[in-house]
């Protein structure tokens, strides 16, 4: 599991929703007590940020091939 993806479910918890199915978890669930919610944004800034590494022009174009795209669509 990426690091982009345990951020997305504790917002999303955070948030009241189960990341699992999208659904609003009940009032009574313990992610809806304003402590835990508090603590799961906390957890959220205390987890560095991972840097997006920026695509090669050749990295692109074969990305575009393997999706059966032409070679430099998208490519400015």
């Amino acid at each position: 599991m990426n690091q982009e993806r345990i951020i997305n479910i504790i917002e999303t918890l955070a948030n009241g929703v189960d990341p699992t199915t999208g659904e609003i978890l009940p009032d009574s669930s313990p992610y809806n007590q304003p402590e835990v919610i508090r603590a799961l944004f906390q957890v959220t800034k205390l987890i560095p940020k991972v840097k997006k590494t920026k695509k090669t022009t050749e990295q692109k174009q074969q990305e575009n091939i393997d999706k059966g795209l032409p070679k430099n669509y998208g490519l400015v």
